[in-house]
């Protein structure tokens, strides 16, 4: 059985396929992921999304060549919520008066650095 599976190339993904991916593995959440340049260099990197008002997904990976610089690819393509607006825990609702009905929600674009790119999931 492995022989069958070292011989199929691997699945490579592009940014917007790799941000539905992050967002099945849940919140918090980190995948390994290889990443293929342009140039065919390949780096090994590490996604993150730890929350939507921050900045969304981003994979992180060290320079091939100096593995002292780290840099940061943003993905985009994350969904944000207009309404309900989000309350925090200390927030007295009843004092505010947000309106708790229909979701409004848009989902960001790919981020055009991140479509050079192709990524490959890594079973750690």
């Amino acid at each position: 059985m492995d022989e069958l599976e070292s011989k199929e190339k691997p699945r490579l993904l592009n940014a917007k396929s790799l941000v539905n991916f992050i967002a099945h593995a849940g919140p918090g959440s980190s995948l390994q992921v290889r990443i293929r340049f342009k140039n065919r260099i390949i780096a090994l990197g590490r996604t993150t999304w730890s929350d939507d008002r921050v900045g969304g997904p981003t994979v992180i990976f060290s320079n091939p060549k100096n593995k002292k610089e780290t840099f940061i690819i943003p993905l985009g393509g994350q969904v944000v919520y207009e309404r309900p607006p989000r309350i925090s825990s200390l927030t007295n609702a009843r004092s505010i008066g947000t309106p708790l009905g229909e979701v409004q929600a848009h989902q960001r674009p790919i981020n055009p650095i991140a479509q050079g790119y192709s990524f490959e999931l890594v079973s750690e």
